[in-house]
């Protein structure tokens, strides 16, 4: 199952999707936007995928209540879309705020080029 949040975040549901930081199962990604400013001062925009796993994100304050949603519910039903909604909104909205710098990117690149990922 898919479903957009205007026209910039897609949020995917269902079974199927694999945690890349664990490889154990997830319950639910986000594709959304983020930007930064490079150091020449230039802005790159792009796209990141966020992923809800109950064994990574167990510590996470900004999706504890997404996962105690699913603590409760298997899955997301007719009955529980509005409760469901509100919440998928409020992790994405706490999860996108965390800003990807320069840094992090020269993070990501020296574990790529290590074999560390």
């Amino acid at each position: 199952m898919s479903a957009s949040s205007g026209d910039d975040v897609t949020v995917e549901i269902g079974g199927g999707l694999t945690c890349p930081r664990c490889s154990g199962p997830a319950y639910l990604s986000a594709r959304i936007p983020h930007r930064m400013t490079l150091s020449g001062g230039m802005e790159a925009r792009g796209y990141r995928t966020i992923m809800l796993c109950p064994n990574c994100d167990r510590d996470n304050p900004d999706a504890a209540g997404l996962l105690a949603f699913f603590a409760v519910h298997e899955r997301i039903d007719p009955g529980t879309v509005s409760q469901s909604a509100a919440l998928i909104d409020e992790w994405v909205r706490r999860s996108s705020a965390a800003a990807y710098t320069e840094a992090d990117l020269d993070e990501d690149i020296r574990r790529w080029e290590g074999d560390d990922m």
